[in-house]
């Protein structure tokens, strides 16, 4: 497996609320796959988040967290602009430049993406990039609805996710971990082994819950 992978576990099986037992020993990895893209040397982050179910990925019934969807789409997005949209397009004559930009003005563009995205995913705390576009879980403001005479949208007071420490919304049972790059894009390509400016490692041992996703060497 060469692909980067980011992966997400429920702290819980099954529906909240009952008793239930646990699918694995509290403390370790809940899955291998994220063992093989390291031993590999592929980028690779495994999520649990806390006090999560399978349902919490449902959307339509009842939940165990209810800022899981803010937490799991913060990691989400991040990973997408880090492996996606920041993505150097390359071919065998050189850089394949888009949107009017030259070579070394697409090397700078994606550069910035993967920079901040790599930022996110290392961040200790939430920023408002979930919350900037986040319509769904949360509550009804009566007053707030009556004041803005929209009585079917005005009321609704998304959950926000800003400003919250990471380590609160992780898993107390289940680590979660990282082994990430930043790219050199202005000196490579971004493939594997190619230059990096950085590099984030819990190390398997690790718990993110505990040391966030640290960066170990620029």
């Amino acid at each position: 497996a060469l692909t980067p992978t980011l992966f997400f576990t429920g702290d819980y099986l099954g529906f909240p609320g009952y008793p239930q037992p646990r699918p694995t020993v509290t403390g370790d990895l809940r899955l291998t796959g994220e063992t093989i893209l390291r031993g590999n040397g592929v980028d690779t982050m495994l999520i649990t988040p806390r006090a999560t179910t399978h349902l919490d990925w449902a959307g339509a019934f009842t939940f165990g967290n209810r800022l899981n969807e803010s937490t799991s789409l913060y990691y989400t997005l991040a990973w997408f602009d880090r492996y996606v949209k920041g993505k150097l397009n390359v071919d065998a004559s050189g850089v394949i430049p888009l949107a009017g930009r030259t070579a070394a003005q697409e090397r700078a563009f994606r550069q910035g993406v993967v920079d901040d995205a790599f930022a996110h995913l290392t961040a200790a705390k939430f920023d408002g990039m979930v919350d900037l576009h986040n319509i769904s879980e949360g509550y009804y403001d009566e007053a707030k609805a009556a004041a803005s005479m929209d009585p079917l949208y005005g009321g609704n007071v998304p959950f926000r996710s800003a400003g919250l420490n990471l380590k609160d919304r992780l898993s107390f049972d289940h680590r979660s971990v990282c082994f990430i790059t930043r790219p050199d894009l202005m000196n490579g390509t971004g493939a594997k082994g190619g230059p990096t400016l950085a590099r984030a490692d819990t190390t398997d041992a690790g718990d993110m819950r505990k040391t966030g996703c640290p960066v170990v060497s620029n």
